[in-house]
């Protein structure tokens, strides 16, 4: 629907999978593909839409877990 009330096939989207937990999984992509991105995604989700996507290389906060582990 979004697309279809005029948001950009190449706005960006980010589904976050298990947020802050120790298995969180974050997908980019942009939102021509969220529907593909979201079936990929372990549930529970929640979607960010728009340019605040950009700031996740950025905002990294959780980092990897070799990261998280060292």
């Amino acid at each position: 629907q979004l697309l279809a009330h005029g948001r950009a096939a190449q706005t960006p989207v980010a589904v976050i999978s298990h947020g802050t937990r120790a298995e969180q999984q974050v997908r980019v992509g942009t939102l021509a593909r969220l529907a593909e991105l979201a079936q990929e995604a372990p549930t529970p989700a929640l979607l960010v839409i728009g340019e605040t996507v950009a700031l996740h290389a950025q905002l990294a906060w959780f980092g990897t877990r070799a990261e998280r582990a060292a």
